[in-house]
């Protein structure tokens, strides 16, 4: 019985503790999380699946010249119907605005394939459609951030960032 006393006791302290605090302090372990990315395409990824599952019309993601070249060339491929830059210096981001087919979402699937613990690399020869052609991959050759089938235009392989149907 004493046992149960001491437990409400100290369930009683957490509570008071809990309400008193500010938010800040509540929430500091998550905020250090959130702030270290171990993969910032692949977070970006899961940005624009996630906003996609939820029917959201745009998607901010924190800055980056890369993640920027990703999206321009998703814009350009029909994937997303804006991209834009927001912000000054340290606070920047990217503000993707998602492009619905009616009420469908254009990308069906978007998956990061080279990965910080193993690189995917396709030579010109190596490369063939995704999909049966619906798909494409997301390249990072000599000649720039490029699709799969740019790629093979222009006759360079590269590492493969992601693909997207």
């Amino acid at each position: 019985m004493e046992e149960k006393e001491d437990i409400w006791e100290i369930l009683a302290c957490v509570e008071y503790a809990l309400e008193n605090l500010p938010m800040k302090e509540k929430f500091r372990e998550l905020k250090n999380q959130v702030g270290n990315i171990m993969d910032p395409i692949a977070d970006m990824f899961t940005r624009i699946r996630n906003g996609y599952a939820i029917r959201a019309v745009l998607v901010l993601v924190p800055y980056s010249k890369l993640k920027m070249e990703i999206a321009k060339l998703l814009q350009s491929g029909g994937y997303v119907s804006d991209v834009l830059r927001r912000g000054r210096k340290t606070k920047k981001s990217i503000e993707i605005v998602l492009a619905y087919d009616k009420e469908n979402p254009v990308i069906k699937k978007i998956i990061r394939v080279s990965k910080p613990s193993r690189r995917v690399y396709l030579s010109l020869r190596e490369m063939f459609p995704l999909s049966r052609g619906y798909g494409r991959r997301i390249m990072s050759t000599p000649k720039g951030i490029l699709f799969d089938k740019d790629a093979r235009k222009e006759k360079v392989g590269g590492e493969v960032i992601g693909e997207i149907w």
